[in-house]
């Protein structure tokens, strides 16, 4: 049986005396009289060939779930669901899917007071023997990521009944020694395990970690957990909850953007997840080839493992465009003198000169020069560091041959 939230109507099955199939009936509480139903009501579910089990009523009273091996499901007993109409009465029921129900039997439901997850027992998920416990999320009238709870709660025998009283602490029905009828009922207290989830960005082919890619994370629901720039070893690390499905969107400028979806268990203390971004070819556009900006660390001439990549595309347009010349522009921040600022803008210039000529580009066909802090994008006394970062940027400009007549 299961109860309204005011615990004056209840939903509750029953047998006739030559049927073993049940029924699902509906009684309301006789307010003038302590302890006594009536207009006990019989709601046609099913036919007498067909039985109707484990009523569920969630907490706002809206939805009534229950199992049935009525013919259309997808074998033994399926859970269903069906609405609740103002007079007490069911419409709309509808078979919960593929995601919560098998070829075996589902049953025994209880919907957490939010009505956001969906736990049940199943003979045919992937278990450990017999009816184990198992958890859905509900999002949008879905059921996803249905999971085992683990051993820690499931066993070779049969768990069933399972609920909660508070998020912390619930019941369950265990048949220790797997006869029918043969219950005992425990109580249990859940214990919140942490996992770290290290998501790890890198090119697709040379597999080189990429810095500055932003991440985001969000829950089965949608709720944002992380929103977040990878390091300087182009990854994030965060606490995570296990039996959840995660979803990651990364973009980074230059590379397409990329979604998955991580599923997590029980099983490890720490899951790293590698997300593998594909390059964007460079774009030619008017006078100049557009690409994501050349990174430098602050005060350094060096170019960075993941800007090398960006050059090699400008190596690619240069191999496809053989008549075409460029001339290297750096630019800096506006720290430091404009004297030495000028000086580190000419040295990163010429690195990037000094890479493409190693990656076989004639020299005749590049020029460089250094405008230190002169031609700044945002011009701004106190930069941040974003536009500080714009701001240290290294321009490809294509400029005219002259050829003889």
């Amino acid at each position: 049986m299961t109860f309204s939230e005011d615990e004056k109507t209840v939903y509750f099955t029953h047998t006739t005396e030559n049927s073993t199939n049940f029924k699902l009936y509906k009684a309301v509480l006789d307010l003038e009289i302590q302890g006594y139903w009536k207009d006990v009501t019989e709601l046609n579910v099913t036919t007498n060939d067909y039985s109707v089990e484990n009523p569920f009523l969630n907490k706002v009273g809206n939805k009534l779930y229950f199992s049935s091996n009525m013919p259309g499901g997808f074998g033994g007993y399926d859970i269903y669901v069906a609405d609740v109409i103002e007079d007490g009465t069911l419409k709309n029921i509808k078979n919960l899917g593929s995601k919560v129900n098998t070829s075996s039997d589902e049953k025994y439901t209880f919907v957490t007071p939010k009505n956001d997850y969906i736990y049940f027992s199943s003979k045919g998920h992937n278990g450990y023997g017999g009816y184990d416990v198992f958890r859905a999320s509900i999002v949008n009238n879905d059921y996803i990521n249905t999971v085992n709870l683990g051993s820690g709660l499931n066993t070779k025998k049969d768990e069933i009944g399972y609920l909660l009283v508070n998020p912390r602490q619930g019941y369950i029905s265990v048949n220790k020694e797997n006869e029918p009828e043969n219950y005992d009922v425990y109580r249990f207290d859940m214990e919140q395990k942490e996992q770290e989830l290290n998501v790890v960005v890198v090119e697709n082919n040379s597999k080189v970690k990429l810095p500055n890619a932003n991440v985001v994370i969000t829950d089965e629901f949608g709720n944002t957990i992380k929103d977040i720039k990878t390091n300087v070893n182009g990854e994030i690390k965060l606490k995570i909850e296990p039996l959840t499905q995660y979803s990651i969107t990364v973009n980074k400028e230059g590379y397409d953007p990329k979604a998955s979806v991580l599923n997590t268990s029980n099983d490890n203390a720490f899951v790293t997840e590698v997300v593998k971004l594909n390059q964007k070819k460079a774009e030619i556009v008017d006078d100049a080839i557009v690409l994501e900006n050349i990174f430098f660390d602050f005060n350094k001439v060096s170019i960075k493992e993941e800007s090398q990549l960006s050059l090699n595309k400008v190596v690619d347009v240069l191999n496809e465009n053989a008549e075409m010349a460029i001339s290297i522009n750096a630019h800096t921040d506006n720290k430091g003198s404009e004297k030495y600022n000028l000086t580190l803008s000419e040295k990163r210039a010429k690195s990037a000169y000094i890479y493409l000529i190693s990656k076989g580009i004639n020299k005749n066909r590049i020029s460089y020069k250094g405008y230190g802090e002169s031609q700044p994008l945002h011009k701004c006394e106190n930069c941040s560091e974003i536009e500080d970062q714009e701001n240290r940027r290294i321009e490809f400009k294509i400029i005219p041959v002259l050829t003889e007549n």
